[in-house]
Parts: structure tokens; sequence; C-alpha cells
């Protein structure tokens, strides 16, 4: 993060607001006063939630369950049903998905949000200098929000209506009977409201504070696709920004009506022009480009409101043009280009500073400082709040094996996913991708509100998991969490249902960062838990407390790279008398790498020794024979399992012979028969599940049968497998089908379709499984879903629920 300057020049200072010594505030739903006195209970006497009280302040309701009362299952004679499951931020604070718009009062003391998902304006009120969960209005899709000048109106915003409520001394809302027609974007000046949609816009005299009185309406092709208005401070003007003519409109207001002005095309900050501000002394106006990527700057004539242009702030863009694929080359026209594109820009109370708010998956600004008609980038702000939810990207399968996060085909489709306001010394954004909301002060420093917190931690991207051998703890590995983090569960063996256990984050240079890619507990006695963070390329060692499961770190290791490129870990293995750990290092050109570290006594790895081949170009998923003599390795650029003989005592590795097949494209998981006869291979690429005959002699692999996806069998996006204990099944979760299918295993190591699950709620890009020691449990991991979840593995007449199936 670039320090060279303040993000707004007003001073800095803690805000407070109200306190909690004065007792139980108004917004207390649960907790206790400091004299004790209770504040409220959460119980909302449904058995199949489990309450919860947030912050002290606020309930919620956690569903542990997938389904709360048992449903019997007869289907096939082998089969699984749903149990425990748990998400990110479940049971955490409401109301904030899909975050489009904020509001502020001038004490700071009442942020207000638009939230088009959650359907909802939230209210959050500064408790103690923290902002709280205050109450939330269900009023439909909500995409604008504006707080009238004199503070004692709201007014809200969605494709259904909008929708006016009047505030109380307490910054409390009460929704007004009056609605009017459906609007995108709103701007208020004194007496007048402006409500934009379409390529309309409409005037309504607001004098009375709970209803709007229409005055006017304009259509003109020219607000085609406008969202955001901006009134001159003294109210005579306004200006509309219309993104798919990329034109910039002004208008007079008065009592009449609205009366078209100057209209200006073809200018830097034009091209699909999506924001616009006028500053505080009504000298310049702002605009930025969604697709020329530019913050245009405007001289403005006070008495006419006509306007000059000046120009674009600097730096100039690496791209001009929209960007309709983040990738490029699969549409005619297509540019391939960054994903951070302009949305919003607002100006500070003492016009000194103007602020650009990008669209991206993360808080993208850019800070300019007012130098009479010149503007000077002096900081660029780049943060990213606690978790990132991948169940916010219809877009992920995309790209989620690549570096960064996953984006969008179609940019413009989701314009309007950041907005920007200021308050008297804080800056304050939302961000609908990762549903949170940022306030700035004046030293850049940032606090975070974001969706769910409170609930469930540590599982955001949910990537992969591990049992430990007793059958007491799942860990899981958390792609989007922030810090190097691990989901940590203990599990009950009756039903299924998970408790989540303390793990306390790990920091990382930067903030926002993290992308724990799995983790893996030692064999036979769970002493040691295994962690792999790619962003900051390590291997951490942690104890695991037998009884609670918690996880305590010992040890860490940097990964040194991959001849001469940066190590992209993406697996870590234990060999099976828990003495050693591999890492495969994950490079999509040239050599692949796996790193071997001993584990020492006391919990500290010793020296590492590397190992890369072309045969490992793209190593996904390691798996070792149970008599420790033989490792395999799935790699997905190099179509291959490669092959090492490994010393039992040593852990040091010879390269063997490699498999290499085209139906073993994309491979990136593997598993080990319980006698060592057969490897299984899942292939994300080809939808394949590829079954290999092991020799008992020199562990050569041969080709047996290549499972695809087809009717009845929905492999598509083929990921985590497992083969059950007793060798008798396996299991194979699948991407982009979000299902998990039963297989039955001959004796040849061939399968036979059984039974599958698809559940686009709880296994959304399910990618990892795990069984527990009798193989009467499986466990998953969904990186959409952010989840974890328990099914209970059922064989011939046993119905899951006590009873027995009819024959």
């Amino acid at each position: 993060m670039d320090t060279s300057g303040p993000p707004i020049s007003a001073p800095t200072g803690p805000l407070v607001g109200l306190s909690t010594d004065e007792g139980c505030l108004w917004l207390q739903q649960c907790g206790s006063a400091p004299d004790g006195t209770s504040c409220g209970s959460c119980d909302d006497s449904d058995p199949c939630t489990e309450d919860r009280c947030v912050d002290g302040f606020t309930c919620t309701h956690l569903k542990p369950r997938i389904r709360c009362d048992c449903s019997p299952s007869c289907d096939s004679d082998l089969r699984l049903a749903p149990a425990g499951a748990l998400s990110h931020a479940s049971g955490g604070l409401g109301g904030l998905s899909g975050l489009r718009a904020v509001a502020v009062s001038g004490d700071e003391n009442h942020v207000y949000v638009a939230a088009d998902e959650s359907e909802s304006v939230t209210h959050l009120v500064r408790v103690d200098g923290q902002l709280r969960f205050g109450e939330s209005f269900d009023v439909g899709p909500v995409e604008s929000v504006v707080l009238a000048t004199d503070g004692r109106t709201l007014y809200a915003a969605s494709p259904q209506a909008l929708v006016v409520f009047t505030r109380g001394e307490d910054g409390r809302l009460r929704l007004a009977p009056a609605r009017q027609g459906a609007a995108r974007g709103l701007a208020t000046s004194g007496r007048w409201l402006v409500a934009a949609q379409g390529s309309s816009l409409r005037l309504y005299d607001r004098t009375a504070p709970d209803t709007l009185a229409l005055l006017d309406t304009v259509t003109d092709p020219v607000l085609s696709g406008v969202r955001q208005v901006a009134f001159s401070p003294d109210g005579r003007h306004l200006y509309a920004a219309g993104f798919d003519q990329s034109v910039l409109s002004q208008w007079s207001v008065s009592a009449r009506g609205l009366s078209p002005g100057v209209r200006i095309s073809g200018q830097p900050g034009l091209l699909n022009v999506d924001g616009v501000t006028v500053s505080p002394d009504g000298q310049h106006v702002y605009t930025v480009g969604f697709c020329d990527h530019s913050l245009g700057m405007f001289k403005r004539q006070p008495d006419t409101g006509e306007l000059t242009p000046l120009g674009r702030a600097g730096p100039a863009p690496a791209i001009h043009g929209c960007v309709r694929e983040m990738y490029g080359g699969e549409e005619e026209g297509a540019e391939e280009g960054p994903f951070a594109t302009p949305s919003a820009v607002v100006v500070s109370p003492d016009g000194r500073s103007v602020v650009v708010s990008a669209m991206a998956s993360y808080f993208n600004l850019r800070v300019y400082r007012r130098d009479g008609d010149q503007l000077r980038l002096i900081r660029q702000l780049d943060e990213s709040p606690f978790w990132m939810d991948y169940a916010r990207f219809p877009w992920a399968n995309r790209n989620l094996e690549g570096a960064g996060p996953p984006m969008p085909e179609h940019p413009k489709n989701w314009r309007g996913y950041t907005h920007a306001a200021f308050g008297p010394s804080r800056l304050y954004v939302v961000n609908a991708i990762v549903d949170a909301l940022s306030e700035i002060d004046a030293t850049g420093s940032a606090q975070f509100t974001q969706k769910g917190r409170g609930g469930i931690g540590n599982l955001a991207g949910a990537y992969n998991l591990d049992l430990s051998p007793d059958d007491r703890h799942v860990y899981v590995a958390p792609r989007a969490s922030n810090g190097v983090s691990v989901g940590s569960f203990a599990v009950d063996a009756g039903t299924g249902e998970f408790t989540e256990r303390p793990f306390e984050n790990l920091k990382l240079p930067q903030f926002g960062e993290g992308a724990v890619l799995n983790v893996t507990v030692t064999r036979p006695h769970g002493r040691w838990v295994g962690v792999v963070e790619a962003d900051y390329p390590a291997l951490y060692l942690f104890e695991r407390d037998k009884d609670s499961g918690t996880l305590t770190l010992r040890d860490k290791k940097d990964l040194p790279g991959c001849t001469g490129r940066r190590s992209f870990p993406v697996d870590v293995i234990t060999s099976a008398d828990g003495r050693h750990l591999y890492v495969a290092d994950f490079q999509w050109d040239g050599d692949g790498c796996m790193f071997h570290f001993p584990i020492q006594d006391g919990g500290t790895l010793g020296p590492g020794q590397v190992y890369a081949a072309p045969a490992l170009r793209g190593i996904e998923n390691i798996v070792i024979t149970r008599d420790g003599g033989d490792l395999y390795a799935a790699s997905h650029e190099a179509a291959s399992v490669a092959h090492y003989e490994r010393d039992n005592k040593s852990g040091a590795l010879k390269p063997r012979p490699a498999l290499i097949r085209r139906d073993l494209h994309g491979a990136e998981f593997l598993a080990l028969a319980p006698d060592d006869r057969h490897v299984y291979v899942a292939s994300p690429v080809l939808d394949t599940v590829v079954v290999l005959a092991r020799d008992d002699g020199d562990g050569s692999l041969s080709h047996v049968q290549t499972v695809q996806v087809g009717p009845g069998i929905p492999i598509s996006g083929a990921a985590g497998v497992v083969v059950s204990p007793t060798g008798d099944s396996v299991f194979v979760a699948a991407r982009d089908d979000d299902s998990i299918t039963a297989f039955h295993r001959r004796d040849d190591g061939r399968l036979d379709l059984a039974d599958s699950v698809v559940d686009s709620t709880h296994l959304d890009w399910v990618n990892g499984l795990v069984l527990n020691s009798d193989g009467t449990w499986l466990y998953a991991s969904s990186v959409q879903s952010n989840s974890v979840t328990s099914w209970r593995v059922l064989r011939g007449t046993d119905d899951g629920c006590g009873g027995i199936c009819p024959r």
C-alpha cells in the first residue's frame, strides 16, 4: 500500500457514538448491561436452530443440520444421507448481502446501507467506537440510499419502488406509507429529490417530511443506463451519467421541472460514464468512465452550470475500451484488461480530495489531491476485508486455479457493485462483491463491517479438508479467509454435527491476504497438523490437542521456490508413520516441484529437500502407499501420475517412470485403495475418473478403466476422490455438478455406479472429501458454499434413521 498521502484531509480522531456504560441500548436484543441486567433472550423456540448472541447485541439463529428431521434413505444398497452442515459466516450478522450504497449521518454515528440481495435497508449504529447492527427493513432489492441534508429523511430506491423513511433524533428509521415508482439512483439537495431510472429522471418536491410530490418526469436517450446523478451545491443544476450513450448531461432545476442543458461526450472519463460528482464549491465536476478507466475533470461555470473539459487525471490508463472478457479471445471484439473498473467518484467535504472507487473483489481506491483545476494522484488503497465469499462469484469456476481471485467474464454486468460517501472525518465505501463496508480515516486505516460478522469462521472458500485419525476433529483449508487460518471443528460421531473450535488466525504482511489450500493430520497418532499457504508460500506445522482439537503453531518453513520460480503450494501430505511431510508446488510451465520436510522431535521441521521434474508440472495431489515404499503425484499439466520410490527411514525419494496418458490431462486428485492395488485419479478438466492398477513388485501403474461423465453419472468437474476403508466403494466429488457420487469397486478395481447426491446449496463447487476410519461418515468441503458437510454412508437395509429398509 502506498502511504504517500492521506485519503482525506479531515483530522482523525476517535468516534465513540453510544456507550454500553449507559445500560441496555435500544438496539440490544441480547447480552447484558454493566449491572448484569439481561438485555433479552435469543431463544426462538425452534429445536432445529442454534440461538446465538452476536457482539453481545444481536440475535441470530444457526441451522447446524442440512435437514432437521431424519429422512429415511432406501434408494440403493450404497447411498449417502445428509447430516451436519456449517458455512462460513452462518449465524452471523445479516442484512448485508449485496451492499450497493451507503449514507452517513452528520455525526457519523449512524450508517445506512442498501443491500439488494438482502432486499433491505440496514441501519448500523456506532457503539463504543464500532459499528453495530441496529435494525433492518425489508423493502426490496435496494440499490440506492440518500439522506436528506437536514438529516430528517432517508430515501431508498430499488427496481420495485422508491420508499421514504423518516428519521428520529436517535437515528432510528420509520418507514412512511408513501411509495413512488422504481428507481436505480437518487440525489437530493434542499427541497429537491431526483430519482433516476432507465432513460428517465423524476424530480420531486420533498418539503413534506414523509411524502414526495412529483413535479416533473423527463425521458431522453442520452440518459439511457443512468445510475448516478449529482446536484450542484446550490441545487440549481443536476448532472447525469448516461452510461449507455456515454453522455454527461446537465439539467436546470426549478419548481417548473427539469430543463436540458449542455451534453458532453467523447471526453476522458465519459466512455460508459458511470459516476459523477460536483465539488463542494461548485467549481468542478468529476466523472469516471467505466470503460475508459479514467477520471474526467470539468471546469464548471456556477451561474449557467456549463462545463469545460479539462482532460483526465493522471496517470493515463493502460487500456482504453470496454473489457468484455477478463481473459480475452472468446468474443469477437473482446479485449483483455484489468477488472478494477471505476464506478464511483466522491469529493471530500473540504473539497481537497477526490476519491475514485473501482469495482473489484477488494476495496480498490485512488485518492487525488485537488490543486486548482488539476488533480494529483497521492495514494492508491487496496484493502481486503476479513474474507471473500466465493458464493458471490457465479464466474468462480472460470479461473479458480489461477493466481488471484476469480473475476467476471462480463464486467459491465456487475457495475454498481461499489459506492462511496464521505462523512465529516471518514470515507465510507461499500463493495457488493465482498459484502462489506469499509470506513477509512485520515490516516488510511480501514475498519470493516462484513456480512456474517460474529458467525462461523474459517470456512471461506473451503477448499480441502482432513480428519484426525481418532475421527474426532475435522480441519478445513479456507482458501478465501484472512491470514493463515484453519477451520477447526469437533464432529459428533452420532449425528455428524460440527462444533467450531477456536483458531487464532496468523497475520500476513498484507491484511486481507491468505490462501490456505490444504491441510493434513499426521497418522497414526494425529499429533501434528500440516498446512500450506500460497500467498506467502510456506508450510506451517501445528500441534493438535487431542481432547479439544485446538491447534498451536510449532514451526514454519518458507518455501524457497521451484527452479527459480515462486512457489505455489497446493497440497501437503503425511507419511504413514507421521514423521514426514511432502508439499506439492504447482507450476504451469517447466518442471514442477515437490518438497520433503521431516518432522523432528519437539515439533520442528527439519531441512527441506526439493524434487523437480517435468512429470511434476502442474502437480496437484500426493499419495503414499501404506507400507511407505512408493509415492505418487497427480500432475495437472503434465497429464501424468509421477512415481517415486521412497525410503521409509529418511523419507528420501528416487524417481521412477511416470505414467503419462491423454486421459490424465488435468489430473488433480488421487486416492489409493486400502490394499494398495489400485489408484484412482480424478480430472476436473476432462470430467473423468481414471482407474489404474498398481504392480505389487515395482509399483508401476497401468490403465484399467476411465469413468466419464454421462447420464446418471454427475461427475462434471470431478475433484476429491476417496476409497472406503473396506475397499468396496469409491466416492467422487464433482465441482460443476455440485454432487458426490458413490461407486461400487470390483476386485479388479473397476467402478460401477451406486448412487449420487446433488445439492447446489451445500455442495456448490464441492472439492475435498474425507472418510472416517470405519467408512460410515463422509465429510466434504465446498468452495462456493463456503461450507463443510457430513454425510452418513448407508449400506444394505439401514435407513439411516434407526429403521430397516423394506426388502
